[in-house]
């Protein structure tokens, strides 16, 4: 059971880029929310060809560019821009997709024959139900198991209807009747996502970034004041917070994240990465080294109070 957390987190701004050849990619109309990364970054890998999953997608998440704007080069800018690990294109001629995912929901590797459709530019661009997928050599592997007890409360964030987090977790059984912090944990970490939110007392999200806008408006740490589901009966002492409506407890795990996001120089491979990355928490008029300390999550006994001398004022 997560009780309170009490702990620094050190953020660190830098503006560098490190070039890398084949990687240069110019501005495409993309969603706003989630823009497609413009830097020069290291070259991602290709990882072969891969069959769609039999039930729903292989990729949890669609990037909506247009058919005519997808290429091997636009479609891993968007992935890397959300800070995805892996990018994959799919789809017949004129019918071409990009989607990014940090999980492969998949283990059906085809022939490259199975890819053989090509993107608008020549691109391998997969075929009808099948991804030519590319990957971000600057994410480590990971156990999805050990890797859950690494989350850190960075903070409770207002959400709307395009979301803080990008991709919603199947939950097993129970579903999202019995959450808990650790569940949601477990569920954001099997699928390699740095970034597990918890909203309205039950519903889990994972990511692999936080939107800029959404940092930029600041924390509201009253809002997430609903108890997780879960938790309900248990003393007051143990029960835990999950969120609120339209308001997301928000947690970070160091160990899931990459080397190397958009814009940042990669560090050597001794160097221990900060825990909250630059461009999550800081906008790019900020100055160019920050430090912040991030308050533990609330508790219910913590919002009893603060409610209590709100009531008395």
């Amino acid at each position: 059971m997560v009780s309170k957390l009490s702990f620094g987190v050190t953020l660190a701004l830098t503006s560098l880029t490190i070039a890398a050849p084949g990687q240069s990619v110019s501005k495409r109309a993309t969603d706003p929310n989630w823009p497609q990364c413009d830097k020069s970054f290291k070259a991602w890998t290709y990882d072969g060809c891969y069959a769609e999953a039999g039930v729903g997608s292989a990729f949890h998440w669609d990037s909506g560019l247009p058919s005519d704007q997808v290429t091997k080069s636009s479609c891993i800018a968007i992935c890397k821009g959300s800070n995805f690990r892996y990018a994959g294109i799919k789809g017949a001629d004129g019918q071409k997709t990009c989607r990014c995912t940090s999980f492969i929901e998949t283990d059906k590797f085809v022939s490259d024959k199975g890819c053989s459709v090509p993107c608008k530019n020549g691109d391998q661009g997969g075929g009808l139900w099948s991804y030519s997928v590319f990957k971000d050599p600057t994410f480590s592997t990971f156990d999805g198991k050990t890797s859950a007890d690494g989350y850190q409360y960075i903070g409770c964030f207002p959400d709307d209807e395009k979301r803080i987090m990008q991709y919603s977790p199947s939950m097993g059984t129970g579903g999202w009747t019995d959450m808990t912090l650790e569940k949601c944990f477990a569920a954001c970490a099997a699928k390699g996502y740095a970034y597990a939110g918890m909203q309205y007392s039950l519903q889990c999200f994972c990511g692999g970034k936080i939107r800029a806008d959404i940092i930029k408006g600041g924390q509201k740490p009253l809002i997430c004041n609903m108890l997780c589901q879960g938790t309900t009966e248990l003393k007051a002492g143990d029960r835990q917070i999950c969120g609120g409506s339209w308001a997301m407890s928000c947690y970070y795990n160091p160990d899931l994240d990459t080397k190397q996001r958009c814009g940042e120089e990669a560090p050597p491979e001794s160097k221990k990465e900060p825990s909250v990355k630059a461009n999550d928490i800081k906008t790019p008029a900020a100055a160019s080294l920050a430090k912040a300390t991030t308050a533990p999550p609330p508790t219910a006994v913590d919002l009893q109070t603060a409610k209590a001398t709100s009531t008395n004022k």
